[in-house]
């Protein structure tokens, strides 16, 4: 989480480094510091929805998304639309939905008869076998980053062509 937090810090520096406009690396600054209390949420509401998925339990994540999605459009609609809050209101969105999501499904997590026998919180029984478990999860986690990091990488290069460019792609992402 740290490295993650210190580029997210340091992202306008960053962006105008690689040749994107000013003005976006402003704005997209100030969207990713914002979105930093978020990202731990996020990541653990992943974790617990693809363990959920190796269970077969895939209706609970789904409808957890479809409630979150729900009130993701009315916050982003408050927040952007009404109170012109712009990326900042974008960003509370996205955290609040973050958040949401990852409360939710610990929480049937943690209440669910089915899941209690295959879920469980750390402890010393955790770290046996490590190895073996990061053979697994290291390439695991590195698909799924190199999938996140071809669509941003995708976007620097589109906020390379132009600004018209780079409104295209993220209106298409």
């Amino acid at each position: 989480m740290l490295p993650i937090t210190v580029i997210l810090m340091n992202t306008e520096s960053l962006l105008i480094a690689i040749k994107q406009d000013p003005a976006i690396s402003v704005i997209a600054s100030k969207f990713c510091i914002m979105m930093i209390p978020g990202i731990w949420a996020m990541t653990m509401y992943d974790a617990t929805r693809k363990f959920l998925c190796a269970q077969f339990e895939t209706t609970v994540p789904l409808f957890v998304a479809t409630i979150t999605l729900t009130i993701h459009f009315f916050l982003s609609w408050l927040l952007v639309g009404r109170l012109g809050m712009r990326e900042v209101g974008c960003a509370i969105a996205t955290n609040v939905t973050y958040v949401l999501n990852f409360t939710l499904l610990e929480w049937w997590v943690a209440r669910s008869e089915t899941m209690k026998k295959t879920y469980s919180y750390p402890d010393k029984r955790s770290f046996q076998n490590l190895g073996f478990y990061l053979k697994i999860g290291v390439p695991g986690a590195l698909l799924t980053c190199y999938e996140w990091w071809a669509f941003e990488i995708l976007t620097i290069f589109a906020g390379m062509i132009s600004i018209t460019a780079l409104g295209a792609h993220i209106i298409i992402y």
